[in-house]
């Protein structure tokens, strides 16, 4: 490229040639046209990338870019343990106890209840159906195992007993598929609670937003003299309850108006068959308006000035001066608040979460209820610490977003509780990993699970009674109602 200059002294002022023709400036342009690099001429494979400090091994910008693409965290590998809790109240099915999720939930039973199985005279007979409302799940399941664990006693008799449980897809339709039945439970003898635990495994089912998930007990006598009847308990500190270690993204989370489904069988006034969803009623609630003709005994020979108050005197409706305005609390920059009060102060407030909250930790970190830790060690070990004085129920979920836990071990510290009884924290040391917490009252139960592919891996206790210190690759195997690796 040949570009034409005049030179200048050394104070760059003053020239020592004659200036540039129109034309030697044209042709300057043309010439700088000519070679211009033009975007289309890049080649993300054919430009160098300094990977000195980034921690990867591409040298090119689309070996890095596929790097990273090959190490993102998928949302589909992170799993969500939904705890089902079975209770004493009537499902809307006919027969049917009720299935609830969350031992914060109305129906659960707070104090524990002893349900009866009735007398066990025979093997496999029926004891009693559980479903849950419809909407839980909303997905594929994958091949998954179902563990129910809990409290049973033997009430009268000197019979002997074990127990086991099917699991079904329940439609809309009440078309009800059998998915897994689970081993039997120890066998029962005792006159005072004792745990019993079951499992069984599933194949990939996929659930839509109208499905339910039903669970049947079923009871076989085993031996002793007599028949007896035996008690399991619903409900309290140690009730029993099913764990499904499902993908995160299975986990149903209404959060449009006209993906919560509505019972219409009551509406018999504004609302129809037709509003069977939140979206629906409040459109037809919208529209829906009043003229003052449509009041009774409203005197309305007297008329309204501004300020007066509709009142009632236990006769009739009239329109009285208001004793005081009635004002709210400032609503500048109180959005999407409720408004609630002490008795004496109004106030607003903000609408409790649902679900879990996900964020992404890369140093020493407090966990809150109801949250999901996305950690990455990728850079150094760290601390994931469990929240204090947690309440029943309390749920925290640890996952390995950087896939450097073996490398870079993370701590989860039980912070003054213990963790499956035991008095430490727990070492996570196994890549790709995604464990939960759940506080059952008196410690924190923890559930695992790895990337798919990564088999049935566990924690387990040392001989001496603690932990092994770790989470590690291991077969699990189920052994009368113990898991080990």
């Amino acid at each position: 490229m040949a570009i034409k200059t005049r030179e200048t002294t050394a104070d760059g002022v003053t020239n020592k040639g004659a200036p540039l023709t129109n034309a030697e400036v044209d042709n300057n342009f043309v010439e700088l046209q000519q070679n211009k690099l033009e975007a289309a001429d890049l080649v993300a494979a054919d430009t160098n990338y300094d990977n000195t400090d980034s921690g990867l091994v591409a040298s090119n910008v689309q070996s890095a870019i596929d790097e990273i693409q090959d190490k993102k965290l998928n949302i589909a590998d992170l799993a969500a343990n939904v705890v089902f809790y079975p209770t004493s109240a009537n499902s809307d099915i006919s027969t049917y106890f009720k299935l609830v999720t969350s031992t914060e939930d109305a129906d659960y039973d707070g104090t524990a209840v002893d349900i009866s199985t009735g007398t066990i005279t025979t093997t496999d007979q029926f004891i009693a159906a559980l479903a849950s409302e419809a909407g839980v799940l909303n997905g594929s399941t994958g091949v998954i195992s179902i563990t129910t664990v809990g409290n049973v006693r033997r009430v009268s008799g000197f019979g002997q007993a074990d127990f086991y449980f099917e699991v079904y897809k329940r439609t809309s339709g009440g078309t009800e598929t059998l998915m897994g039945t689970s081993n039997s439970t120890p066998e029962v003898s005792e006159n005072t609670y004792e745990q019993f635990y079951a499992a069984c495994l599933i194949t990939a089912t996929t659930f839509t937003e109208t499905d339910r998930i039903v669970f049947k007990y079923y009871g076989n006598r085993t031996g002793g003299i007599g028949d007896s009847a035996f008690e399991f308990q619903f409900g309290g500190t140690a009730p029993v309850r099913s764990n499904l270690p499902v993908p995160v993204n299975v986990v149903s989370h209404a959060n449009n108006a006209e993906d919560i489904i509505v019972d219409t069988s009551n509406f018999a006034g504004i609302l129809s068959g037709a509003d069977d969803d939140v979206q629906a009623a409040l459109d037809t609630l919208d529209d829906h308006t009043h003229d003052l003709s449509d009041l009774s005994d409203v005197y309305s020979s007297i008329a309204p000035t501004d300020g007066q108050l509709l009142t009632w005197d236990n006769d009739n409706s009239r329109w009285d001066a208001a004793d005081a305005p009635v004002s709210l609390p400032d609503q500048s920059g109180n959005s999407g608040k409720y408004l609630t009060t002490d008795g004496t102060t109004a106030s607003w407030a903000e609408l409790p979460a649902g679900g879990l909250e996900y964020v992404v930790k890369t140093a020493n970190y407090t966990a809150s209820d109801k949250e999901g830790v996305l950690a990455d060690t990728s850079g150094g070990a760290f601390t994931v610490t469990l929240p204090a004085t947690p309440a029943t129920g309390a749920q925290v979920v640890v996952a390995d977003s950087g896939g450097a836990f073996a490398t870079n071990n993370l701590t989860v510290g039980r912070n003054g509780s213990t963790i499956a009884g035991e008095s430490e924290d727990l070492v996570l040391d196994l890549d790709s990993v995604a464990v939960q917490f759940v506080y059952d009252g008196s410690t924190w139960e923890f559930y695992v699970q790895t990337r798919s592919g990564g088999g049935g891996d566990t924690a387990d206790k040392s001989a001496d009674g603690g932990f092994a210190n770790s989470v590690y690759t291991a077969a699990q195997s189920i052994d009368g109602g113990s898991a080990s690796g």
